[in-house]
């Protein structure tokens, strides 16, 4: 079958890093949302961006953790995905 990750934690495959870039991104624009809505004027939209970013942060964290714990076995930790 197809693999896009490498087996172990000595190597890398060149679409893994794509998925990892892509995955940092997805954090670090669920933390934009998280900060930008607290100046947000409108209640409502700034909740709104809150959660947004909040969930943002939390599953595609927990996806790079569960990537993480792929390439090194045994590692103890993870957070919404095994």
């Amino acid at each position: 079958g197809i693999s896009y990750f490498h087996g172990s934690s000595q190597g890398q495959l060149v679409f893994e890093t794509y998925i990892v870039m892509v995955l940092n991104g997805l954090v670090v624009l669920g933390m934009i949302l998280l900060t930008e809505s607290g100046s947000q004027t409108d209640m409502r939209k700034g909740k709104l961006m809150a959660i947004i970013g909040l969930v943002f942060v939390a599953v595609f964290f927990s996806l790079l953790l569960s990537a993480f714990r792929s390439k090194a076995q045994g590692y103890p930790y993870s957070f919404l995905f095994k």
